[in-house]
């Protein structure tokens, strides 16, 4: 048969290659089938498992367009391109820290008023208790290792 690989999904581990040609999904263990890329218009046999899986037995590339996304190859001349991280923005940071902070002391105080632990407590007490609990989940977060 022939046909146009469509998309490929790799899967770690002993898991099969998923490969879609025309529309229908192909599997296969084989390691040399990984040299085919999207786009590529390839020959192939398969099998169809006892679970009705379409298992790969041989596969030909007749026309490479695609790049392989699993290889990529270098040549002694070309260099790899250096791609520096964005910088940290602290402010950033600490907002959403900050956030995630007060949202894990309500959640603690909202448990701890739900089984009346809390019942002796005015409604400024409770408030001072969220800020004060948020702010050591806070300084927990930032704390230097």
């Amino acid at each position: 048969m022939k046909g146009k690989v469509v998309f490929i999904k790799k899967q770690e581990g002993k898991k099969p290659m998923g490969i879609l040609i025309d529309g229908t999904w192909y599997n296969t263990f084989d390691k040399e089938h990984q040299a085919v890329s999207k786009g590529d218009l390839i020959e192939f046999e398969y099998e169809t498992s006892e679970k009705g899986f379409n298992n790969l037995t041989d596969l030909k590339i007749i026309e490479k367009v695609g790049k392989n996304p699993y290889k990529q190859e270098i040549k002694d001349t070309q260099t790899i391109p250096f791609q520096a991280k964005q910088p940290v923005n602290f402010e950033e940071k600490g907002k959403i820290i900050r956030q995630n902070s007060l949202s894990q002391a309500n959640q603690l105080l909202s448990t701890l008023q739900k089984s009346d632990r809390l019942k002796d407590l005015t409604n400024e007490q409770i408030r001072e208790l969220l800020f004060r609990i948020a702010e050591q989940c806070e300084d927990w977060v930032n704390r230097k290792v």
